[in-house]
């Protein structure tokens, strides 16, 4: 099936943990068929990338409503893979936008991008 244990390399993000109940569901979800599961992970890292360069646009451009919405799907991919982690830094990055915390959400950048990359790094070691 799939194994979320990562071997770290020089130059790489550390692998992310990922909850094995999410990745269950989701291969659930692809009728155990490791094709299948296999796009539902491309097409999960591609969301999460996407998801994490519009709100990096809109923090760059003070867009606070168009980083709540981001950040919401962001929140929402992350949970759907299992990636607590970066579930509750999308959290986090909501509530900035929604309380209009600039500081707050640019801190919050460089550990929900790095945190992307992990998450997104483990999913590509999955052994599917």
């Amino acid at each position: 099936m799939y194994s979320t244990k990562a071997q770290p390399d020089a130059g790489r993000p550390r692998p992310a943990p990922l909850n094995p109940r999410a990745l269950t569901s989701l291969y659930k979800l692809a009728c155990r068929d490791n094709e299948a599961f296999s796009l539902i992970l491309e097409t999960a890292v591609q969301t999460l990338h996407e998801n994490m360069s519009t709100l990096r646009t809109g923090a760059k451009h003070g867009d606070m409503r168009g980083v709540a919405f981001a950040a919401n799907k962001l929140r929402s991919n992350a949970a759907a893979v299992g990636s607590t982690d970066l579930e509750a830094l999308a959290r986090r990055a909501e509530r900035c936008a929604e309380t209009i915390d600039y500081a707050g959400l640019h801190g919050l950048l460089p550990s929900l991008t790095a945190e992307v990359a992990a998450t997104c790094e483990t999913i590509y070691t999955l052994n599917v």
